[in-house]
């Protein structure tokens, strides 16, 4: 069986592209960032991406806190609830940063000020 090959990285950095280094998490967070506060069905109307697969993403985003609920996970009985998801924006542009600076650079102050 073949190995990973993972070069020696910042802990930081692997986050960053373990949140970020999916298309499909690329496009779930780029939806709720277009379109505000969004439900999964919403989400899954917007990108086109079915259920399973959406709810597959949604929960490491939401484990790695670049993506939130509303109400507040801690708070979720279980059953059918009304679930809305927001994008952390502090915490994506972080996560932004840390990709950057793994690529060799400095983030750019446009890619900042289009974060914010």
């Amino acid at each position: 069986m073949p190995k990973y090959v993972r070069p020696s990285a910042l802990e930081s950095l692997e986050a960053a592209i373990d949140v970020l280094g999916n298309r499909v998490r690329v496009a779930i967070i780029g939806c709720i960032r277009t379109h505000g506060p969004s439900t999964r069905r919403e989400i899954e109307e917007r990108t086109g991406v079915n259920k399973s697969t959406v709810t597959l993403n949604l929960q490491p985003l939401v484990a790695a806190g670049v993506i939130f609920t509303d109400p507040p996970a801690a708070e979720l009985t279980g059953g059918r609830q009304h679930i809305t998801y927001l994008v952390d924006e502090a915490l994506l542009q972080e996560l932004m940063g840390k990709l950057w600076d793994g690529l060799g650079g400095e983030t750019p102050p446009e890619l900042i000020e289009q974060l914010t």
